[in-house]
């Protein structure tokens, strides 16, 4: 599984994992946060990937072209996520973040 694309994960309340790349899966090891006596909990706090791209286009430091259509969202060229969640041209702009796959304790 993994995390659609910027986030920060947890494991009782201890930051493990930040992620800002799609197209990777990710393995964290977590025994050191684990709690033997008490129930364990997992958090993951996702960040807009549109902000992220549109803040790493702004700080670059000379203006790289991208390509608009109709309704889509320019800086996708800043960050690792798949170019037509920014909108192609039979495709709306949608720019979605979640996770996908599975989470696992292992």
């Amino acid at each position: 599984g993994g995390v659609d694309t910027v986030a920060n994960v947890s494991v009782n309340r201890q930051q493990v994992l930040e992620t800002s790349n799609f197209h990777r899966h990710w393995t964290v090891p977590v025994k050191k946060y684990m709690m033997p006596a008490a129930p364990n909990t997992i958090s993951i706090s996702i960040a807009p990937a549109y902000n992220k791209s549109i803040k790493y286009s702004d700080a670059h430091p000379y203006h790289i072209l991208t390509l608009y259509n109709t309704g889509s969202i320019g800086a996708y060229n800043f960050i690792r996520k798949p170019a037509f969640d920014f909108g192609w041209d039979w495709g709306p702009a949608f720019a979605a973040s979640g996770i996908h796959g599975s989470v696992e304790l292992i």
